[in-house]
């Protein structure tokens, strides 16, 4: 829904004001900016919830796609430092003309990775229980063989 709200702003925004009732955030482009921003974190996200839902999803699998999203909120805060934006392509699309905004977005990616980390901290303490699962070749036996 936020997608698609975002794709219509203008129209929106248009309709609005021929019914003289403009909202100001709408026509603010850093409202417009955070819009964007939340709307591709949003996607990124909702691309992980459908891979965590369904049926007969084996928790290796489920693991690896936690691991894989915290892994990418890692190199997307790096990418923010440069700022390389290709994780957000709604927001590269804008930030043209004000690159020091995106800065503000940082906090927001740490602490959705620090959130991360704490919820799902189980699944790093239980790297070597799900290695056999992944590649049983590269689990290391520590019983001798006689």
């Amino acid at each position: 829904m936020l997608h698609r709200f975002y794709n219509i702003l203008a129209e929106i925004d248009s309709f609005l004001k021929k019914h003289n009732t403009a909202i100001l955030e709408i026509s603010d482009s850093e409202w417009i900016m955070d819009l964007a921003f939340l709307t591709d974190l949003c996607d990124h996200l909702n691309c992980l919830s459908n891979v965590l839902q369904g049926k007969s999803h084996c928790i290796v699998v489920i693991a690896d796609a936690i691991k894989s999203f915290m892994d990418k909120l890692k190199l997307w805060l790096h990418q923010l430092q440069k700022p390389e934006l290709y994780h957000c392509p709604r927001l590269q699309s804008l930030v043209n003309q004000k690159v020091h905004v995106i800065t503000k977005y940082q906090p927001i990616l740490e602490m959705l990775f620090s959130e991360f980390e704490t919820r799902f901290h189980d699944i790093n303490d239980m790297n070597v229980e799900m290695l056999i699962f992944e590649n049983p070749f590269a689990v290391k036996s520590e019983a001798p063989l006689n």
